[in-house]
């Protein structure tokens, strides 16, 4: 059979029919023929642009058109429609009247697209003006949750808890307003990393005030080595895991805490101080000293996962100084009991050692033990004997006499911080009561007893009780 040479139709690629239902895309989508920029974001963020036109436009970015499909109103909800690298180019592509006006629709947007947003904005300046407009409207959905006006009514607490909250609210928007100064006069060009870190820096203080309603401030400006007086995150995480420790009925009280201020470094070098009439605390460079250094004993687990089995000396600081403002609010109370530590240690001040109980009750409820009851019957047991062994000794009688009188004041402080401050005795007998009736012999319940009167809260007795089973 004779060769016969291919024809140049022969080697052609098989064109294959089209789907059933297909449709050709817009042409409007082809790079080369798409609108400009600009026209494609104004119809983006216009709430009154025709579908068409918004699918056209979330198209050109997507790599997946919706053309036809149903698209949202909110411009945040449209932008946050687009994959993460394709949410940023369109950011990008926004004119500065572009951008304002996507910021006014900021409130229409919804939580999860304002978050998308922020993710993915890769410009320092608009992720910053991003964000200062969405924590601005959490923030007034928060207040309206935390302090509903609606729910207030006549209550005079009520009307204080909604003032404060709102007080914190417009004491952050100054304080914003000089963070932003400050990035701004650098004289560089701000960063994403320092914006990312500003942002992660107020949020974690943002979630500090609303959690237990008390304002976190600083005195701000500058040092004489010209670094800002601000708190840092890590500072911050260290006053968030002292705060979680105090029981809520003391750190929640407004004549207790209600500030928390960050301050330079004092004149006399003293880590802190406390206002006790307008429940002021102030922290000092001295006591911002977040290296952990001493272990906790007791300590709730999720503490401990989140902040390390060690406290650091700042940690320490702000217990102590929570507990002066605890002390402050009744002082004849307190200071009854804790004045008879005078006896022992000489020119010692009534709030000085209830601040360090208070402290070493919330941390170190175990030492505590050891510190005030334990040591004190040791020293009393050995005077005793010191006495049997030379009954008629002048001075072994006025030891004896010192250390019984000791151990009682001691464990008078004890039981008052526990029992009176803490209110830990009624959650022990309420465990104590649960295990008799359910059926726990005299040995366990000795034990739990035993057990839980070296605990000085409520809630390091619930972890006791959960070890029982409850």
């Amino acid at each position: 059979m004779q060769d016969v040479a291919p024809r140049p139709e022969d080697c052609a690629e098989p064109v294959c029919a089209a789907p059933v239902g297909y449709t050709e895309p817009d042409a409007q989508l082809c790079s080369e023929d798409a609108p400009p920029a600009s026209g494609l974001v104004e119809d983006l963020i216009n709430p009154a642009a025709d579908p068409a036109d918004v699918a056209t436009a979330v198209g050109h970015y997507a790599e997946e058109p919706v053309l036809g499909e149903s698209v949202p109103t909110s411009a945040v909800d449209r932008v946050a429609l687009l994959a993460g690298d394709q949410q940023a180019e369109a950011l990008r592509d926004m004119g500065e009247d572009e951008f304002q006006d996507l910021l006014d629709q900021v409130p229409a947007g919804d939580q999860a697209g304002l978050e998308s947003l922020l993710q993915n904005c890769d410009d320092p300046e608009r992720k910053l003006a991003l964000w200062r407009t969405y924590h601005t409207s959490m923030n007034d959905r928060e207040l309206d949750e935390l302090s509903p006006e609606s729910e207030i009514g006549e209550d005079p607490d009520r009307q204080a808890e909604r003032v404060r909250r709102e007080t914190i609210l417009s004491d952050t928007e100054s304080e914003l307003a000089d963070e932003v100064a400050a990035l701004d006069a650098a004289g560089t060009p701000m960063t994403l990393d320092e914006v990312d870190k500003l942002i992660a820096r107020k949020e974690l203080e943002h979630a500090i005030e609303m959690r237990h309603n008390l304002n976190v401030t600083t005195e701000g400006g500058t040092r004489a080595d010209g670094s800002r007086i601000i708190w840092s995150e890590e500072e911050l995480r260290v006053m968030s895991a002292a705060l979680e420790q105090v029981p809520e009925n003391v750190v929640s009280d407004p004549n207790v805490i209600r500030e928390i201020r960050r301050e330079d470094a004092h004149a006399d070098g003293r880590n802190a101080q406390n206002a006790p009439q307008g429940a002021v605390i102030s922290l000092y460079d001295n006591g911002a000293k977040t290296t952990p250094t001493n272990p906790r004993d007791h300590a709730d687990p999720e503490l401990v996962a989140e902040h390390g089995d060690q406290t650091s000396f700042m940690e320490r600081v702000m217990l102590h100084e929570i507990g002066h403002s605890a002390y402050n609010q009744d002082t004849s109370n307190h200071g009854g009991v804790y004045g008879q530590a005078t006896a022992h240690i000489p020119r010692a001040e009534h709030g000085e050692y209830f601040a360090e109980d208070f402290k070493n009750a919330l941390i170190n409820p175990e030492a505590h033990a050891v510190a005030a009851m334990d040591e004190p019957q040791q020293e009393l047991a050995a005077a005793e004997q010191a006495l049997q062994a030379n009954p008629g000794d002048p001075a072994a009688i006025a030891a004896h006499a010192a250390a019984a009188q000791k151990a009682k004041s001691w464990q008078q402080m004890y039981s008052h911080m526990r029992d009176e401050v803490f209110d830990a005795d009624r959650t022990e007998a309420e465990y104590a009561d649960q295990l008799e009736t359910a059926g726990a012999s005299p040995e366990e319940l000795a034990e739990f007893r035993d057990k839980a009167a070296r605990l000085s809260t409520p809630e390091q007795i619930e972890r006791l009780a959960a070890e029982y089973g409850f």
